[in-house]
C-alpha cells in the first residue's frame, strides 16, 4: 500500500518538484522499503536474502555513496548578494568525486541523495515486497485510476501548469521553462513570464 500511494501522490504533487513533495515522496518510499523487509523473522530473513542477491541494490548503494563524497568534497561554493550570485571555488580533494556547496531549496548533492535514495527504496520495496503477481495488478489498477482521476481533475494541464504563472526561470529550472515554451505553443496564454529583475 505505501508503494501504491507513494507513485500516486507524486503526480498529483506535480512530479514533486518542490523540496515539500520530495521530502513526503522519500519519506513514504523509505517507509514502503522498511514495510517490505517485515518485522517477522521468517519473513524478514528472506527479504534480506532476496535484497541482497538484487543487483539494483547494490548499483543504488554505489550511486548514492558516488553522490554523497562529492557532497563532502565540494570544488565550489555559493555565494550571494542583493544583486547576484556566483560560484566560488575551494580547496577540493582531486581524487576523489567532487561536487558544489549550494543551497538544499535550490538543489544540491544532498537534495540529490534524498531524491535519489526514495528512488532506490521504492525499487527495492518493489523487488522484495512484491512476490506474486496480485500486487502488480493492484499497483497498475491503481496506477490507471490515478491517471485518469488526475486527466479529469486537471483537464489540459491546467492544474499542473499554474504552478509555472508568475514564477521566475531562476526557480522553475529547464523542465520548467519547457513547459513554458509547450504551454505557449498549445494556446497557454495565462502562463506568464515574470521579467528577471535588474
Amino acid at each position: 500500500m505505501l508503494v501504491i500511494a507513494t507513485l500516486v501522490f507524486m503526480p498529483w504533487a506535480i512530479g514533486s518538484m518542490h523540496v515539500w513533495s520530495q521530502v513526503i515522496a522519500a519519506g513514504l518510499a523509505l517507509a514502503a522499503f522498511v514495510a517490505a523487509l517485515g518485522t517477522n523473522p521468517t519473513a524478514s530473513g528472506h527479504a534480506r536474502r532476496k535484497l541482497v542477491r538484487f543487483p539494483g541494490f547494490w548499483a543504488g548503494l554505489a550511486v548514492l555513496g558516488y553522490v554523497s563524497i562529492q557532497a563532502l568534497n565540494p570544488a565550489w561554493v555559493y555565494r550571494a548578494n542583493e544583486s547576484y550570485w556566483w560560484l566560488e571555488p575551494v580547496d577540493a580533494v582531486v581524487w576523489l568525486p567532487s561536487g558544489m556547496d549550494t543551497p538544499f531549496a535550490d538543489f544540491n548533492q544532498w537534495r540529490a541523495i534524498m531524491v535519489l535514495a526514495g528512488v532506490w527504496s521504492l525499487v527495492c520495496a518493489v523487488w522484495i515486497g512484491f512476490r506474486r503477481r496480485r500486487p502488480f495488478q493492484i499497483l497498475a489498477i491503481a496506477l490507471a485510476a490515478n491517471a485518469c482521476l488526475l486527466s479529469i481533475v486537471a483537464p489540459r494541464g491546467e492544474c499542473a501548469l499554474s504552478v509555472l504563472r508568475n514564477t521566475s526561470p531562476a526557480r522553475i529550472g529547464f523542465c520548467g521553462l519547457c513547459m513554458r515554451a509547450a504551454a505557449r505553443s498549445s494556446g497557454h496564454s495565462s502562463i506568464a513570464t515574470t521579467p528577471d529583475p535588474g
